[in-house]
């Protein structure tokens, strides 16, 4: 399932082996757990339940599960006779799942919407089916809202008949103070990296308790049990059929911004747009934006009026810079009806996980950078997908994204290319045009590459106008030390004159893919290492080709760019500029 990355794998259908290696303690005679005892012998009185158990699954019937159930809940009542013991807990929890699954029993919890605020009224429905014919009480359904209220549904008992759907629907209010359905892990600021919890029993979850939860009480030869299932949104996809999703409880008003990050390369003012969008019902309001570091914001507050629930209206406020090099957050909250902070709302989808949803505050970077720009026309070649292209439009750069067929042609109007990230992997025909960049370069341009999986490419022999390989180093730690080969470099001195602040502030890693073995006609300005490693110079080479440059990077410019980072802007800048800077 690490879908995410790329890594599917073809499987071996023959055999394979995995090793074990004993490093410390007694040896294993014949498996790892030889010598222990995991048996219910180990527990006092644990015999007489091994011996229950033993007969149940002896007397398994896979055509009807249902007849061993007077020997499970025979169990259940011998494990009250038990001392006191946090396996028995777990185990008796895990005995009802077996006893409820040898019954048949399917329960369900629908909301009729996916998003609810707090405050709100929402409608539910609870359903169980019983598919064996033993006998079985429902003796009631709750609600329970994050163990905070339990909401009785149906209290009349009612025996389940065999294939028979037995459905409870009522209407919730959702308690004002309800807290969002934000992920535990990012409920606090993270602090570099690391994530605050002040429930640490929380920790290790894989993702919240649903905010609501349907409770069935269920009674079965004179045994008491229950069982809980969240609730959940269900729908008919046209196409993948019945489908499912998280209920989530979170804010009646989002407030999006169209970029997180907003850079100025002068003291020009830029607009910023904010979109706002109702989750609910009508509203009406205020929002509030605020910069300090002395950035000026037209108008501070904007009035907002949304007809009902989806209704989104547009809005937009002027920011300009102060003098010199300055960062900032612009800080969006609402007034008026709400008072609080902004939130915008963030949902991943993908097929192969359940959907999730987190809140972020609207908060929008600013940046005013103090760099000097020579080139002016940039060809971009996207692979993967990255947003440096719309971040070195902020800056003030022409840029064009370039098909396949666009490489065939001139590209003599270009001070630089630049070639996104995985471009290579992503893009097969950009292979077999790499002759036409490589003679760009050699007429005078400058191509800047950007990582590339080397497995991906690694029959390809002209990634650059000398051999080397890209290799699976990187630099891990976002501060991690740079050392510079030498300051009068092309790339570090001009036009922006770099020095080691301008890796300060880097974001969850140097780089990536860093190139290996090159030829010694590449350059390599730029050495670091994760903290122990050894220094590796390959995360920039810059090589002179005919009357153009070539730079293979594997700097994670398209983290840091979307981030603000001002001392990534600079040194992209100088590497559009390598071209001309190395020729003087």
């Amino acid at each position: 399932m690490h879908k995410s990355q790329g890594f599917g794998a073809t499987p071996l259908r023959s055999t394979t082996y995995e090793y074990f290696q004993e490093i410390a303690g007694d040896k294993a005679s014949s498996d790892p757990f030889s010598g222990i005892d995991v048996s219910w012998r180990r527990m006092a009185g644990g015999e007489r339940i091994e011996k229950l158990l033993t007969r149940a699954r002896e007397a398994f019937d896979p055509e009807n599960p249902s007849r061993i159930v007077s020997a499970l809940v025979k169990t259940h009542k011998e494990l009250s006779t038990l001392a006191p013991n946090p396996w028995i807990d777990v185990k008796r929890k895990e005995l009802e799942d077996l006893i409820s699954d040898c019954l048949g029993l399917w329960m369900e919890a629908i909301s009729e919407e996916s998003y609810v605020s707090p405050g709100q009224q929402l409608r539910v429905s609870a359903g169980v089916v019983c598919r064996s014919s033993y006998a079985i009480l429902l003796r009631k359904v709750q609600w329970n809202m994050s163990g905070r209220a339990t909401i009785a549904g149906s209290t009349v008992p009612s025996s389940l008949k065999e294939g028979v759907w037995n459905r409870v629907d009522t209407s919730l209010a959702i308690p004002v103070d309800f807290p969002y359905s934000q992920p535990y892990w990012l409920a606090s600021e993270n602090n570099g990296g690391t994530y605050t919890v002040a429930d640490t029993f929380l920790i290790g979850q894989p993702e919240n308790e649903s905010p609501l939860s349907a409770v069935f009480r269920f009674e079965v030869d004179g045994m008491e049990f229950q069982r809980s299932v969240p609730v959940r949104y269900r729908w008919t996809d046209r196409i993948r059929g019945e489908s499912y999703r998280p209920l989530v409880v979170g804010p009646p008003v989002t407030i999006e911004a169209e970029s997180p990050t907003c850079v100025f390369g002068d003291g020009s003012g830029k607009r910023i747009r904010l979109v706002v969008r109702s989750q609910s019902a009508a509203r009406k309001g205020q929002i509030v934006s605020e910069a300090s570091g002395g950035w000026k914001i037209e108008p501070v507050a904007i009035e907002y009026d949304l007809a009902g629930k989806g209704a989104e209206q547009q809005i937009e406020c002027t920011v300009t810079p102060p003098e010199g090099a300055s960062t900032s957050l612009l800080d969006v909250r609402l007034a008026g009806g709400i008072a609080e902070p902004a939130l915008a709302v963030v949902t991943v989808s993908h097929d192969h996980i359940p959907t999730q949803t987190y809140f972020s505050k609207t908060r929008v970077r600013l940046v005013r950078i103090e760099t000097a720009r020579t080139a002016a026309s940039i060809g971009y070649v996207m692979g993967s997908g990255d947003r440096v292209p719309e971040y070195l439009r902020q800056l003030g750069y022409h840029v064009t994204l370039l098909s396949d067929d666009d490489l065939k042609g001139d590209l003599g109007t270009y001070d630089a290319i630049v070639t996104g990230i995985r471009a290579y992997n992503a893009r097969p025909g950009l292979r077999a045009l790499q002759p036409q960049l490589l003679s760009y370069v050699h007429d005078g341009g400058t191509l800047i590459v950007q990582y590339n999986v080397g497995w991906e490419i690694a029959s390809m022999a002209n990634l650059g106008p000398f051999p080397f390989r890209v290799s699976n180093v990187r630099v891990a730690e976002e501060n991690a030390p740079v050392t510079f080969a030498g300051t009068d470099h092309p790339v570090l001195s001009g036009p922006n004159r770099l020095d080691a602040s301008d890796f300060a502030g880097w974001i969850q890693e140097r780089g990536l893919y860093f190139a290996d073995a090159p030829d010694s006609s590449y350059e390599m300005p730029l050495w670091m290492a994760d903290s122990g490693e050894k220094p590796s110079g390959g995360s920039l080479l810059f090589a002179r080709y005919g009357r153009g440059v070539y730079i293979y990077t594997g700097l994670a410019f398209f983290r840091q760019l979307p981030a603000g980072v001002p001392g990534a802007f600079r040194l992209f800048v100088n590497l559009l500029a390598a071209g001309r800077n190395a020729a003087k």
